[in-house]
């Protein structure tokens, strides 16, 4: 379990397009299920998403900074934050019921998606 844990955790290049995609997407899920939590954590102290957005921010940041300490590369650590926040943005924009929040959520991510596959299938 370890072992698994430890390859699950260890950054990588994601040269190829579809691994790069995937990733990028795992990301995002990561950060609507931790807004979520955030969310039923902040409901019982605001009626807002903020404070769920902003404890999101916050604890991943510290995460992803922590995996730069221990040597990974900061521009991964800054994308896979960026995935996780348009992911944890769609989850507060459905709080909010704000559905143009939402929306520029996710062409957020699928901008960041595609500009990732792009580059690596070279520019096509």
């Amino acid at each position: 379990m370890a072992d698994f844990l430890r390859d699950l955790l260890t950054a990588e290049d994601h040269a190829a397009p579809y691994v790069w995609a995937a990733v990028a997407l795992a990301h995002a899920m990561i950060g609507a299920c931790l807004m979520t939590c955030a969310a039923l954590l902040a409901s019982l102290v605001l009626s807002d998403a903020v404070l769920g957005l902003a404890l999101v921010a916050v604890g991943y940041s510290i995460w992803e900074l922590l995996q730069a300490v221990a040597g990974g590369p900061p521009l991964d650590g800054l994308l896979d934050w960026l995935c996780v926040m348009l992911g944890a943005a769609m989850v507060a924009a459905v709080w909010e019921r704000r559905v143009a929040s939402g929306a520029a959520s996710v062409i957020g991510l699928w901008a960041v998606v595609a500009a990732g596959v792009r580059q690596r299938i070279g520019g096509r």
